[in-house]
């Protein structure tokens, strides 16, 4: 992080691919929205991997923070809830 451009001939040498959602906007141009209700718009999440996939990456996931997350594999778009925690224990590579 932050994004940068990557060659096609780079991407399609990836077997998973994990960006969050503002370095999948910047890869893809397709902004990932998030609904008042904390909810990952679905229509936007599959245009951004199917972007992706089109490129030659067969596992996306994309990260979205407290959103949760997004996977696919070209057949299937997952989303999953962000594991909720009652307090940060250890920091230590929060963003790795």
């Amino acid at each position: 992080a932050p994004a940068a451009t990557i060659p096609d001939r780079l991407i399609e040498c990836g077997c998973w691919f994990s960006p969050n959602e503002h370095e999948a906007a910047e890869l893809t141009g397709e902004k990932i929205g998030i609904g008042a209700d904390g909810d990952i718009d679905m229509n936007d999440a599959a245009c951004a991997v199917e972007h992706l996939h089109k490129k030659g990456i067969k596992n996306v996931i994309i990260t979205c923070g407290e959103n949760g997350s997004v996977y696919s594999d070209g057949a299937n778009l997952i989303r999953k809830h962000c594991v909720q925690a009652d307090a940060v224990v250890d920091p230590t590579a929060a963003n790795d």
